[in-house]
């Protein structure tokens, strides 16, 4: 784990038109981190259009849209700021709903009242007949009608959860093809909470799997064909104690390669006061969201289980298939992407889900096209470089071999020379005087010759002399090297140790 931010730019330029303009305008207007404001406006658009199609990578290969997002930024970074901008017509949307919810619940309770007045007359008629010897078989029909025609109690269905529990998320899922989003811009509660405490119900919520619920006292039913998004914001020191305690099973279990993950440099210090225009795009945006969940939501109730599946024309199917191969192959031993496989084994069904989103959000008609592909590629990549950087064990340093015993011989001789020359001036020296008062280690002939040969080589002395065979004379250079900087490092030699 290398638990720091990831310094590559961020690719604005391949973000689709309507995306792009609203990260600009929430970057004008915040100076937060580009990878958090552009994780911010995914999430968004992510959560408006989940429920409105499903992606096709390949035939027989269907699943939801939903992307999972995780932002690593230190208090300060404007997170509540940048989630607020983006997620303001899904709290809208939401509102509105809890509204609906409220009449419904009134509604309900009026309705439960009249049928429970039905509901005992008739049982007080069925009652009577029974005491009396009646035919009975026309007031049990009765009472079987009213009791069939109980109200059904509304379910309320918000789109955005931060602070909620396995249990509560499972609820919200009850009705078919439901659409939820769990952001929040301080994911402490998250990570340390309870919603992550069931990494394969997550999973499956984004596999888009049904999912068996057992209960004693509701009994059996399941989730089906519903759609989750993720969009957390979180500290390091909070994220790390997470990776600390339950990393580990997050990475076996699939949990961290579902996620897009980005660690952005922050920009604190950085951020001046400027006059602001007004963000016409990013109102564009919350009304583009806006129009996206109303449309999921009259789909949803009009036409259920039959959300639409978006394909790939010909030219960007290639391009995927391909992607797809380069991240396996990446991922064999010894290749790039081997210390993260479990990432690489998920990149190419994110990388369907962002061109889904992109194609969608931007009111793309047809195929996905190969242009929206390559965007949502270049983006995808980004996320995997981080990723990369975050969690591949660090290189091991390459331990140097050791010194072999002559130079380390040499080394311990030079010191001792450097050392007579500067405190005695002695530039001379008998190799009969270096066998008795060379440092002990080296005075064994075996020992002191080759020493003096390698520093020969190093221009610390000079060659031997014919005429002086048993001298050990120093080298001019280096006897001035020593006098003018007091010691051997510096020395000019491309063999000095």
């Amino acid at each position: 784990m290398n638990l720091v931010p990831f310094p590559l730019d961020f690719p604005i330029g391949a973000l689709p038109e309507k995306m792009a303009k609203a990260v600009s305008d929430a970057q004008l207007l915040t100076q937060a981190p580009l990878p958090l404001i552009a994780s911010a406006c995914f999430g968004a658009a992510s959560q408006a259009t989940q429920n409105l199609v499903d992606v096709e990578r390949r035939e027989g290969l269907i699943g939801p849209i939903g992307l999972f997002f995780t932002t690593i930024c230190a208090s300060g970074e404007r997170k509540t700021t940048v989630d607020t901008l983006f997620t303001r017509a899904i709290r809208e949307f939401d509102r509105n709903n809890d509204l609906a919810y409220e009449s419904k619940c009134r509604d309900y309770a009026a309705e439960l009242a009249v049928w429970q007045i039905k509901k005992k007359c008739a049982v007080q008629e069925l009652q009577k007949g029974i005491k009396k010897g009646e035919e009975i078989e026309a007031l049990s029909q009765a009472l079987a009608e009213i009791v069939k025609r109980e109200p059904a109690l509304p379910i309320h269905s918000p789109l955005l959860l931060s602070d909620a529990t396995p249990a509560a998320i499972k609820k919200a899922l009850r009705q078919e093809m439901s659409s939820i989003g769990i952001f929040a811009d301080e994911a402490s509660t998250v990570f340390e909470g309870q919603i992550l405490s069931e990494f394969s119900f997550i999973n499956e919520l984004w596999d888009g799997g049904t999912i068996h619920v057992d209960r004693a006292k509701t009994g059996r039913w399941s989730i089906k064909d519903a759609r989750l998004t993720m969009s957390l914001m979180v500290q390091p020191e909070v994220f790390e104690r997470f990776l600390v305690r339950r990393g580990q099973a997050a990475r076996d279990i699939g949990l961290l390669a579902r996620m897009l993950i980005a660690y952005p440099v922050s920009t604190q210090g950085s951020r001046t006061l400027r006059d602001i225009p007004e963000p016409e795009n990013l109102n564009c945006f919350n009304n583009r969201v806006k129009e996206l969940l109303e449309e999921a939501q009259k789909c949803r109730f009009l036409q259920a289980g039959l959300r639409p599946r978006l394909k790939f024309d010909s030219s960007a199917q290639r391009r995927w298939n391909n992607e797809f191969d380069r991240a396996e192959m990446a991922s064999a031993p010894f290749r790039e992407l081997a210390d993260i496989k479990d990432y690489a084994a998920k990149f190419a069904d994110n990388l369907a889900r962002l061109a889904a989103v992109f194609h969608v959000f931007e009111g793309h008609s047809g195929d996905i096209s190969l242009d929206t592909l390559d965007r949502a590629n270049v983006v995808a990549a980004w996320y995997g470089e981080c990723f990369l950087h975050l969690f591949s064990p660090p290189k091991p340093t390459i331990q140097p071999f050791p010194p072999l015993q002559i130079d380390q011989d040499a080394e311990l001789l030079l010191h001792w020379l450097v050392k007579q020359l500067i405190n005695k001036g002695v530039i001379n020296f008998q190799k009969d005087q270096l066998l008795r008062c060379a440092p002990p280690r080296i005075r064994p002939a075996h020992r002191l010759y080759p020493a003096l040969n390698r520093l020969t080589e190093m221009q610390v002395i000079c060659p031997q002399s014919i005429q002086f065979p048993n001298q050990v004379s120093l080298n001019v250079q280096f006897i001035e090297h020593i006098h003018r900087h007091k010691t051997a490092a510096g020395y000019p030699s491309e063999y000095i140790i």
